[in-house]
């Protein structure tokens, strides 16, 4: 609902060495995704940290553009 109307300024990404697969995998984001590499939201990393074997990612908005494009905008 925040990320697509670009509502959201800081983003904080946990991530573990750990892989989830299949089809029925649960995604970062719901609904469509970019529909070409062109159209993929871009960002910065402001910080990483391992946290044990996790890693905390801190990524801002890239400040030279929007962040991409809205695939249901165009």
């Amino acid at each position: 609902a925040f990320h697509h109307p670009r509502l959201v300024n800081e983003y904080v990404v946990y991530v573990a060495p750990a892989l989830f697969a299949g089809s029925d995998a649960a995604g970062l984001f719901a609904g469509t995704g970019a529909m070409s590499i062109e159209g993929v939201w871009r960002g910065e990393f402001e910080d990483v940290t391992t946290l044990g074997r996790d890693l905390r990612i801190t990524m801002l908005p890239a400040a030279d553009g929007p962040g991409g494009d809205d695939p249901v905008e165009g």
